[in-house]
């Protein structure tokens, strides 16, 4: 913790005092390779750990050479031999039982041996420049290179304070009040660290161009190729203006991402509102921020709002030509959003397709069977046909059980026996309470039929169940379940099969066909 106060500390020195003397920089930045040493070294292997001690070892000499070696020629060598020692640095990095770990590492792996290259080639090329008389560039070079690998460090030391900080404040009783926070923990830490990588990863692309003395060329330049005009028939926009309609549709799509989430798991779960209100207040809030943001993105696109009220009205002739079936399942789709007939979670029989319902959109709603398949049914079904709800207003279904016993058996003792395997059962309602009636004469049985109450979820296993202790309970009882049985009349019979008569060797009487095999 020390070394990471000390180490923001002095990361925030340079913005309080940004004219201060070049000494005073050095001394700051000398002071600084101490809290990153102590700070990564804990954290990182036995070869990373000495790759991080040879890097501050050059700095160090990088910074203070100027200082302690007055002759420009000694100065010169000195520069040459950190160029070959870092160079010999990156070729042990790079040698290829190296390449081959880092090939098969994740993709910060890779930039890393990306930028490794990089860095041998401006090194090559201060050597190159060192030995034909280009001192400043030389040092350029290696100063430059030598700065953005130790900033690179220290802003991966910076990371790993942040890390800590922002960990430690989703722990706090503060945040763990919040349910999105105590539900969700992991997904904001992994969420929160992306954010914090690319803004450290834009801070060193920032200080490293800076460091080449670049910065301002390069801004010249990438804002240069945003106003190139692109001219397509009678439209003109640049590049900028492409490019801002983009990123401004992408800010938008985030912030109804995020502010979704905040509605759905912190805010809206707090109200006491009908079923099914919080999830179309949720929709709406998303829609409506990404509206917003399109219409944001039009005006920075600098597209004339005039024209796109004509594409908007040949738009709609199309649409009011082949599109009528997409137009009706998005105007049923915000009838379900706002009537809320179905919700996510309620068990539904669309035709042929019965299963609970996963997810509803503006153009169809996703039910998953109870096989497994999801099917994608368009919204229209549900606001212009008819279909069966089970959970719409009540959790609850009421289960038949059809029952036969043999003729001679007492209805009352069949009736008492199926009251009791109902009550006994744990998942059975109590309220409705479950009742035994006798249907009627079958043909070869007397006819129950047993009705009780459960919860939708799981009425077909508690059926199974009941079925199966039925049974027990009447075999235990000594009551039979009759087979179906049938009286055959005859009305009209062959004499020679009323009265057969055998013959020699037990063949067929004369004149008659052998039996067949059949």
């Amino acid at each position: 913790p020390f070394a990471g106060g000390v180490l923001v500390g002095l990361l925030i020195f340079p913005a309080v005092y940004p004219e201060r003397p070049v000494i005073v920089a050095t001394m700051v930045s000398l002071l600084i390779v101490v809290p990153v040493i102590r700070l990564l070294t804990p954290l990182v292997g036995a070869s990373v750990r000495r790759a991080i001690y040879a890097v501050a070892v050059w700095i160090v000499v990088n910074l203070i050479r100027d200082y302690l070696v007055a002759d420009p020629l000694l100065s010169r060598l000195m520069l040459l031999a950190e160029a070959v020692t870092v160079l010999g640095g990156i070729a042990w990095l790079l040698r290829p039982s190296r390449l081959t770990e880092v090939d098969r590492a994740g993709v910060g792996m890779r930039l890393l041996g990306v930028a490794a290259r990089v860095v041998a080639v401006f090194l090559v090329l201060s050597i190159g420049a060192n030995v034909i008389g280009n001192v400043t560039l030389a040092a350029l070079f290696v100063g430059g290179v030598l700065r953005s690998i130790f900033i690179g460090i220290v802003l991966y030391g910076a990371l790993q304070v942040l890390e800590g900080v922002y960990f430690v404040l989703l722990r706090t009783p503060a945040a763990s009040r919040l349910r999105m926070v105590e539900r969700h923990r992991p997904l904001l830490r992994r969420r929160g660290m992306r954010v914090l990588g690319v803004g450290i990863t834009f801070l060193w692309i920032f200080l490293s161009l800076s460091n080449f003395g670049v910065w301002q060329q390069t801004t010249h330049l990438f804002w240069l190729v945003l106003d190139t005009p692109l001219i397509a028939g009678g439209l003109e926009v640049s590049l900028g203006q492409i490019l801002g309609f983009f990123v401004v549709i992408l800010v938008s799509i985030l912030i109804s991402r995020l502010l979704r989430f905040t509605l759905d798991e912190d805010i809206l779960p707090r109200t006491q509102l009908p079923r099914g209100v919080p999830r179309t207040i949720s929709l709406l809030v998303g829609y409506g921020v990404v509206t917003l943001g399109f219409v944001a993105a039009v005006a920075v696109a600098g597209i004339d709002m005039g024209r796109f009220a004509l594409m908007v009205s040949a738009l709609g002739v199309g649409i009011g030509i082949g599109l009528q079936d997409v137009v009706n399942n998005f105007v049923s789709g915000l009838i379900l959003l706002f009537e809320r007939p179905i919700q996510a979670g309620d068990q539904v029989e669309v035709g042929e397709c019965t299963g609970e319902v996963r997810r509803i959109g503006l153009r169809s709603t996703t039910v998953r069977t109870w096989d497994g398949a999801e099917v994608v049914i368009p919204n229209s079904r549900f606001v212009s046909s008819e279909f069966t709800n089970w959970t719409l207003s009540d959790p609850q279904r009421r289960m038949h059980i059809v029952v036969g016993v043999e003729y001679g058996t007492d209805p009352e003792r069949v009736l008492t026996i199926l009251r009791d395997v109902a009550t006994r059962h744990p998942d059975v309602m109590e309220d409705p309470s479950p009742v035994a009636l006798f249907t009627g004469f079958g043909d070869s049985s007397l006819d129950f039929m047993l009705r009780a109450w459960t919860e939708v979820a799981a009425w077909r296993g508690i059926m199974s169940e009941l079925t199966v202790a039925i049974h027990a309970a009447l075999a235990e009882a000594g009551i039979n379940v009759p087979f179906p049985q049938r009286d055959l009349h005859l009305v009209s019979v062959a004499e020679s099969a009323r009265n057969p008569q055998p013959t020699k060797g037990g063949g067929s009487p004369p004149g008659e066909e052998p039996p067949s095999d059949r």
